[in-house]
């Protein structure tokens, strides 16, 4: 009875388990190259895990990047729908808007030199003789 029970369980990091092998001469030279300075390094098991969960995550983004195309189309037609309804008709504001117009205007490219100051030096300089 243990056993079956140990067997449902599965298999832990710390259980010992059958070492995998790749082909090497079915990999390009390149890929080979990474893998083998992996290996040299005793990085090449967390490195294949790494690559393994990354692929998993992938999978579930391309799934999950269905759905929110879907959203992205709905919302786009709501939008339009919206835009289609607003369409020829006009706003009017409640509040009357006012914006003061004080300063002088210069057009683009030329020079404007106002001939009202703004402010003057209030504080007296004194000489001094070195």
């Amino acid at each position: 009875m243990k056993e079956i029970q140990n067997k449902k369980v599965g298999n832990t990091m710390s259980e010992k388990k059958p070492r995998l092998s790749l082909t090497a001469n079915k990999m390009p030279e390149e890929i080979y190259n990474i893998l083998a300075e992996k290996g040299d390094s005793r990085r090449l098991t967390p490195y294949v895990v790494s690559l393994v969960e990354k692929e998993k995550m992938m999978d579930t983004l391309i799934m999950n990047l269905s759905k929110l195309v879907d959203k992205i189309d709905r919302l786009e037609n709501k939008v339009e729908e919206l835009n289609d309804k607003l369409e020829g008709t006009t706003i009017s504001s409640s509040k009357n808007v006012y914006i003061s117009k004080n300063t002088e205007e210069i057009v683009q490219g030329e020079l404007g030199i106002s001939e009202k100051i703004d402010s003057e030096i209030d504080e007296e300089i004194e000489e001094v003789d070195f």
